[in-house]
C-alpha cells in the first residue's frame, strides 16, 4: 500500500486502511499509509455517513408527504412521493456497507454504484410523477371542500408542516377566500422591448432604447376602477443594490413645479386588457432619465405592486369574516393565520440605459429647464 497522489482509494485500499485501524491504531495506520491517503479515506467515510443521514431524512420527509396527499386524496401526489421515498431508501441502503465496514463488518460498495445510480433514477422518476400527475390547485379546493372526497384534507393537523385546509372546519368563510384566490388572483408579469434607433445598417448598445413592460393580469374579474378596489405600486432603485425602493406614486398638485416622479407618469401609457381582464403599462427609458442621473448608474430595477379588493378596502368576504377580502392570498397554517399577510403580485425588470453621459445630460438639461416653468 502506498499514499495515494491523485483521486480517492479502492474498494480494497479502504477496507485493508480500515481493518489496519481496527487491529492497532488510527496514529499507526497513518504512520503506515501516509496523512494524505488517511485524509481520502476519512472523507470516504464521512461523506458516507453524511449522505446516509441525507438520504433518511428524505425519506422520511419524503413518506410523510405521502401519507398526508393520499390522505388528501391525490393518488397522483402520493404515487409519485411513495415512488421518490423507495429511491432515498436505495440511496440509504448502498452507503451502509461504507459505513459498517469502518468497525470491521460488511463489503464496502463504490459510492457511484449500481445502486446508488438506480436509487437516485428512482427519486427523479418519482418527482416527475408527482410533478405531472399531483392535483391541480382548484381540484385540490373542490377535493378539500366541505362536500368534497376528503373534506378539510383529511380533517386532521399536519405533523411536519400545516394542513392549510383544517382551518375550514373553523371557519368555512376561509375556504371561499380560497377560491377567490385561485379564480382571481392578480399577476403581473414585467419584460423590457428593445428598438435600435439606427434601423437595422447600424447596431451598437448606443444605438438601443429600452421600454418597460408590465402586464397585470386579473383571471375573470376586474375590480371597479376607484381607489378603494386597487392598489398600485412602481418602486425604483439601482440594480445589484440592497437600497431601499424609491416609490414613484406621488404626482404634482394643481400650480407645483413638475418633479421627476411627474417626468416618469407623463410618459407612462396604460391600456386595458381584452375583456377587462387586466391592463398593460408600458414607459420608454427616457421616463426614467432623471433618476439615472439622480443615482448615477447605468442601470434601474422597477417593480411593480398590485393588489385588489373586490369588495373595497377593509371589507371581509362575509359579516363574520375575520380577514381582509384582498388579492393576492398569502399561505395560511392550520389555525388560519396568513403567514405572510402583506403579500403582493409583483414582479421586477430592469432597464438599462445604453448611451448614459451622452444623450442623458443633454436630455435632462433641457427637460428639467423646461418643466421649471410648467405648472399644473
Amino acid at each position: 500500500m502506498h499514499e495515494m497522489q491523485s483521486g480517492l482509494p479502492s474498494n480494497r485500499q479502504y477496507r485493508l486502511y480500515n481493518r489496519y485501524v481496527k487491529n492497532y491504531t488510527e496514529a499507526v495506520a497513518i504512520k503506515k499509509y501516509g496523512v494524505k491517503f488517511a485524509f481520502k479515506a476519512d472523507l470516504i467515510k464521512y461523506t458516507a455517513r453524511a449522505n446516509l443521514l441525507a438520504s433518511v431524512y428524505s425519506a422520511a420527509t419524503a413518506g410523510i408527504d405521502c401519507y398526508y396527499a393520499f390522505k388528501r386524496g391525490d393518488a397522483g401526489a402520493a404515487t409519485g412521493l411513495a415512488v421518490a421515498t423507495a429511491g432515498f431508501i436505495m440511496t440509504a441502503a448502498e452507503t451502509l456497507p461504507t459505513i459498517l465496514i469502518s468497525i470491521g463488518r460488511g463489503v464496502l460498495l463504490n459510492p457511484l454504484s449500481k445502486l446508488g445510480i438506480a436509487g437516485l433514477l428512482v427519486v427523479f422518476i418519482g418527482y416527475a410523477i408527482y410533478y405531472i400527475f399531483k392535483d391541480e390547485p382548484l381540484e385540490a379546493w373542490l377535493r378539500a371542500s366541505p362536500w368534497g372526497d376528503e373534506p378539510y384534507g383529511g380533517g386532521d393537523k399536519d405533523w411536519i408542516g400545516d394542513n392549510p385546509y383544517y382551518c375550514w372546519q373553523e371557519q368555512p368563510d376561509y375556504a371561499l377566500h380560497d377560491l377567490y384566490q385561485l379564480l382571481f388572483a392578480p399577476i403581473v408579469i414585467g419584460k423590457v422591448s428593445k428598438i435600435n434607433i439606427y434601423g437595422h445598417n447600424k447596431q451598437g448598445r448606443e444605438g438601443e432604447i429600452e421600454f418597460g413592460h408590465f402586464n397585470v393580469q386579473i383571471p375573470g374579474h376586474m375590480p371597479g376602477n376607484g381607489s378603494e378596489n386597487i392598489a398600485m405600486e412602481i418602486a425604483i432603485r439601482p440594480s445589484s443594490t440592497t437600497n431601499k425602493w424609491h416609490v414613484l406614486n406621488a404626482s404634482a398638485k394643481e400650480g407645483v413645479v413638475k418633479t421627476a416622479q411627474d417626468v416618469f407618469w407623463d410618459g407612462v401609457n396604460i391600456t386595458l386588457n381584452q375583456g377587462n381582464t387586466g391592463f398593460q403599462l408600458s414607459f420608454h427609458e427616457k421616463c426614467l432619465y432623471p433618476y439615472f442621473d439622480e443615482y448615477q448608474c447605468e442601470k434601474l430595477d422597477v417593480r411593480m405592486r398590485y393588489r385588489s379588493y373586490p369588495k373595497g378596502k377593509g371589507a371581509t368576504i362575509t359579516p363574520t369574516s375575520k380577514q381582509e377580502l384582498r388579492l393576492p392570498l398569502g399561505t395560511r397554517d392550520e389555525q388560519g393565520e396568513l403567514e405572510q399577510p402583506n403579500v403582493w403580485a409583483e414582479d421586477t425588470i430592469s432597464l438599462h440605459i445604453h448611451d448614459f453621459g451622452k444623450g442623458t445630460g443633454s436630455w435632462l438639461s433641457s427637460s428639467m429647464h423646461k418643466h421649471e416653468k410648467t405648472t399644473y
